[in-house]
């Protein structure tokens, strides 16, 4: 779970994957590393879930 060469995830420069945290109800976390600072940070991917109304407004609330 935590190698990055086995995760398929694109992420926009200048980030990095350095692992994945886990995976919940809307989504996956991932620890990224931002190249150009080297700051740490975390990013979350929500599931494509057009079916669910009103998914995206109640994980923003839950964000």
């Amino acid at each position: 779970m935590n190698d990055p060469t086995t995760i398929n995830v694109h992420l926009p420069s200048p980030y990095q994957l350095i692992k994945k945290l886990g995976s919940g109800s809307f989504g996956h976390v991932y620890l990224v590393i931002d190249t150009q600072t080297q700051k740490q940070c975390v990013i979350k991917q929500l599931y494509l879930m057009s079916q669910k109304p009103n998914f995206v407004e109640k994980a923003t609330t839950l964000f």
